[in-house]
C-alpha cells in the first residue's frame, strides 16, 4: 500500500538528508504536484500514485533532453520538429522514411531522415529531430521515387502548420466536452 501522506521528518529519515534539504524536497514535490500543501498536523498529501508520478518524471526527462539537444546545436540554420512515430511509413538501418504533414493519398510525400539525427521522446511515442534550413531535402512518393525538393525552411513551416492545427483541434475537443 502506497502512503497517503508524508511529513518533512519521514523525508529526512528516509533518505538520510538535514532538514533544510527535507524541506526543499517536499517545496519541489509541491511544484510539481506530487504533494499538496502542508496540512494542519504538519504532513503533505500525497496527490499522486508511483505510476502517475512516475509518468511525470519521465515526461520532464524528455523535455528536459529536448532542451539540451537544442542547446547543444551550435547551427543556427537547424530547427527542431517533433514527429508522431504515427507517421513513420518505413525505415532502414540508416534512416526513417515519414510522410510530409498536410500531404496524403496519392499527392503524400515523404523524407527520409537520419536515425543519427533523431532522438525518440514522450516514451518513444515521438521522434525529435532537426531540419537545417539551408538544406534541400528530397520528397520521395509511396515507391521512394524523388518527385520534388523543398528547402528546409518551406519544411519545417509544414510541420509547424501541422502542429499548431492539432493544438487547436485539441483545444476544440476540450472545449466541447
Amino acid at each position: 500500500m502506497e502512503k497517503k501522506a508524508i511529513s518533512v521528518d519521514q523525508v529526512k529519515e528516509n533518505f538520510s538528508i538535514n532538514g533544510e534539504q527535507a524541506e526543499s524536497v517536499i517545496r519541489q514535490l509541491e511544484t510539481i504536484g506530487v504533494l499538496g500543501s502542508k496540512n494542519e498536523d504538519g504532513t503533505h498529501t500525497v496527490m499522486m500514485d508511483k505510476d502517475a508520478f512516475i509518468n511525470r518524471v519521465r515526461g520532464y526527462q524528455d523535455l528536459a533532453e529536448r532542451m539540451r539537444a537544442v542547446a547543444a546545436s551550435k547551427n543556427a540554420n537547424l530547427s527542431d520538429v517533433t514527429i508522431s512515430k504515427k507517421l513513420i511509413i518505413e525505415e532502414n538501418d540508416h534512416a526513417v522514411k515519414t510522410r510530409v504533414p498536410g500531404t496524403w493519398g496519392e499527392e503524400a510525400k515523404y523524407v527520409w531522415l537520419r536515425k543519427e539525427n533523431i532522438m525518440e521522446i514522450h516514451g518513444g511515442k515521438t521522434m525529435l529531430t532537426f531540419l537545417d534550413s539551408t538544406k534541400d531535402y528530397k520528397l520521395y512518393d509511396e515507391q521512394n521515387r524523388v518527385v520534388t525538393t523543398q528547402k528546409g525552411t518551406e519544411l519545417y513551416l509544414d510541420y509547424r502548420r501541422r502542429q499548431k492545427w492539432i493544438m487547436k483541434r485539441n483545444r476544440l475537443l476540450i472545449i466541447q466536452v
